[in-house]
């Protein structure tokens, strides 16, 4: 695959199947689900369930984006826009009850993550819930053009973008972004949360206000 044989354009309701399981795919080993449900086995059920409610919520309420390559789409970008939430509280509980079933997890396991959610920047903003590209994929500038049209509204009208994420190479991709991190909440001694912001403008130390 090369850049010519690919596109971006914005998801709909054809591509939620296509988009929900490139993302499972891209985080079946991600830290977060790995310490989520430790066993191999059930653990795609349990990412697939996530990740099919993420996308769909985004369709309907978010800013959403998908690659599409000859073999159908390779990745997905999910962001919540300013003031709203992508799933409500209700419908997260439902996804966390639905989770702990599958795995026979105490959902007081949950509470732990209670200070993720606190990292979030207080002021409006666009926030990257999910991003992945398959592993086929990668090493085409495929990540960065996922992003780039929410990135141009970010700085076009002035907002600050913001993600969190469980891996080095995904901070380093971001760093690349123009994001920083300005946060980090250990859950336990393989899952660590980097919180990071992306101010609005060009490239370049001006960007960190």
């Amino acid at each position: 695959m090369t850049a010519e044989t690919y596109t971006i354009r914005h998801m709909i309701p054809d591509d939620l199947a296509g988009a929900t399981s490139a993302l499972t795919e891209c985080f079946i080993e991600d830290p977060f689900f790995a310490w989520l449900c430790p066993d191999e086995q059930l653990r795609p059920y349990v990412v697939r369930s996530w990740m099919g409610l993420s996308t769909s919520r985004s369709l309907e309420r978010g800013h959403s984006y998908v690659a599409l390559a000859e073999e159908g789409i390779v990745g997905a970008s999910l962001f919540s826009p300013p003031g709203v939430d992508i799933a409500s509280p209700l419908e997260l509980r439902g996804q966390s009850l639905a989770a702990s079933a599958i795995v026979g997890m105490d959902m007081k396991r949950y509470a732990t993550l209670q200070p993720v959610s606190a990292m979030q920047p207080k002021s409006p903003h666009f926030y990257l819930r999910d991003i992945g590209v398959i592993v086929a994929a990668r090493g085409n500038g495929i990540g960065k053009k996922l992003v780039e049209a929410t990135h141009a509204i970010c700085d076009r009208e002035n907002w600050t973008a913001y993600l969190e994420t469980t891996r080095a190479d995904s901070k380093r991709f971001f760093e690349t972004l123009g994001y920083h991190t300005v946060k980090k909440v250990t859950v336990s001694n393989t899952l660590v949360f980097t919180a990071m912001l992306r101010h609005p403008g060009p490239p370049g130390p001006d960007r960190r206000k």
